[in-house]
């Protein structure tokens, strides 16, 4: 009970932490969202509706997959196989011919490195490496979302729609009959939260006084500051801070809320 009360929420309150922290630093995708949250509640519907609103929350949804895939919170994945294997390994970028085997016995640990996964150029784009939440969108009226190798149902839908790639490219709550028990849990949880801070205020980080003071505009210090909450946001890591990412220097990162 204790593993599960833990892990669903400190991976989901962490990851809260890094969206609002990124969105913090990028006010145009928080209009983004703003304006889809600002629709559905325009359509009428009963906030407290899960059925009606959450599948209609399609940037929020696409902010948590943008988020896990950079600041996943739990990177090691480790299986033990259970019987004997060989795998085919590719060797060459160019020739995908070119493979060799390795043998695998039964009761080997074997250890995912996701974040190569995660932050491949040949998975993702050139772009991998940036928060791009909308890679997971697809316009209405096209069929290409925002990586090279997912090819979705006939074009033709009238919204938005939101994808998440195979398995193989995001496995955020991993796989298999192991895969995480609060998968749904997290993003509704996700979700809510998303829906109800944003659809009220706007969020934006509070510059030092001495870039105040530097700057001498309010305007050129919070955008100052945008520059400082990134980089606090690219150092965070493993490191001291446990098992799970965290922002490793949270004492820096002061937000303030502004009511819409």
């Amino acid at each position: 009970m204790f593993v599960m009360s833990f892990a669903g929420h400190d991976t989901t309150a962490s990851s809260l932490a890094f969206t609002v922290s990124m969105l913090a630093t990028r006010p145009e995708y928080q209009r983004w969202i703003q304006e889809e949250i600002d629709g559905v509640l325009a359509s009428g519907v009963d906030r407290a509706d899960y059925k009606s609103i959450f599948p209609k929350l399609k940037r929020c949804q696409a902010l948590l997959f943008e988020t896990l895939r950079l600041y996943h919170p739990a990177l090691l994945v480790t299986r033990q196989t259970a019987v004997d294997n060989q795998l085919q390994v590719v060797l060459s970028k160019t020739d995908a011919k070119e493979k060799t085997a390795i043998q695998v016995p039964a009761g080997t640990l074997v250890h995912a490195n996701l974040h190569a996964t995660y932050l491949s150029p040949e998975l993702w784009g050139p772009d991998c490496e940036e928060w791009k939440p909308e890679r997971f969108i697809i316009p209405a009226g096209t069929d290409k979302p925002g990586w090279p190798e997912y090819r979705p149902e006939p074009a033709g839908q009238t919204a938005e729609k939101l994808v998440a790639p195979p398995l193989a490219l995001s496995s955020f709550w991993s796989m298999g009959p192991r895969i995480c028990l609060g998968m749904k849990f997290s993003q509704v949880e996700f979700t809510v939260a998303m829906f109800t801070a944003f659809s009220q205020a706007s969020v934006e980080p509070v510059p030092r006084p001495e870039v105040v003071a530097k700057t001498g505009s309010a305007e050129a210090a919070v955008q100052e500051a945008r520059g400082e909450l990134k980089g606090v946001l690219d150092r965070s890591g493993f490191g001291t801070t446990g098992p799970l990412l965290h922002i490793t220097e949270p004492e820096k990162i002061v937000l303030r809320w502004h009511r819409r």
